[in-house]
């Protein structure tokens, strides 16, 4: 008669413990991953308004992201501003222009008004004005960066303490407006007279670009053909250049 204890008739309670330790282990990190999955697809659910939004990065030092603020402002909606008002030192401290007068943050999504209507009192006009100029700073949403991390002057401002930097972007702008040639406006010597500039004036500024854009290249050809056809040519692309002008 077999023994009732024999292993090979009662398996042990050990024996069925170790058996179903790999599948309990299986079963914990199975549910551990599934609920990992729907906690990381709850943060990156776009539409719960209740989570809060991830903080916009500095933006201030980014001369791009500063121009394509200062595009948003149109003569439409934003017409009759004063020039402490105006699309550079709005975009300044990070705001777009959405609407007739009204203005929104890039980073924190706030909103301001800054409708300026025309009064007969000045010293009032004063006030509207001046308040505005302080709501550039003040209207922003808590923490956001914009009002101690504006952008700089610089964006827009000419480098008059670097004739160099001057020189050789007036040089870049007057060789993309040689690309145009016969397509440029002709300026007569009335129209330079009216300008107060004088042909000694652009023969110079024509030197000075030709020995900029001759030290930019590899060849010691001239930049600047002599040709008669071509001068005034040269010399309207010289005034638009000087004047900030550019294919």
């Amino acid at each position: 008669m077999a023994a009732c204890g024999s292993d090979g008739d009662v398996p042990s309670s050990s024996n069925k413990n170790v058996s179903e330790t790999p599948e309990k282990v299986r079963q914990l990190l199975s549910d551990s991953i599934a609920e990992t999955d729907q906690s990381i697809s709850i943060l990156e659910s776009p539409d719960d308004s209740d989570l809060p939004g991830l903080p916009v990065p500095c933006d201030s030092a980014n001369k791009e992201a500063f121009f394509s603020r200062v595009e948003t402002f149109t003569s439409f909606k934003w017409a009759g501003m004063s020039l402490e008002l105006s699309p550079l030192h709005c975009a300044k401290y990070g705001w777009t222009n959405i609407e007739c007068d009204v203005l929104k943050c890039f980073s924190c999504q706030a909103f301001l008004c800054a409708t300026l209507h025309p009064l007969q009192d000045v010293n009032k006009y004063k006030e509207r004005l001046a308040g505005l100029q302080d709501d550039l700073k003040a209207a922003h949403k808590k923490f956001c960066f914009w009002p101690d991390s504006p952008c700089s002057d610089r964006f827009w401002s000419l480098p008059l303490n670097e004739p160099a930097a001057l020189l050789h972007g007036m040089a870049e702008r007057f060789k993309c407006l040689c690309v145009l040639d016969t397509q440029l406006p002709v300026l007569k010597q009335d129209d330079l007279g009216v300008m107060t500039i004088r042909e000694e004036t652009i023969s110079l500024l024509l030197q000075l670009v030709e020995d900029e854009l001759k030290s930019n290249t590899k060849d010691d050809s001239s930049v600047l053909k002599s040709s008669g056809d071509l001068l005034p040519a040269h010399v309207s692309a010289c005034v638009l250049a000087l004047s900030g002008w550019t294919a």
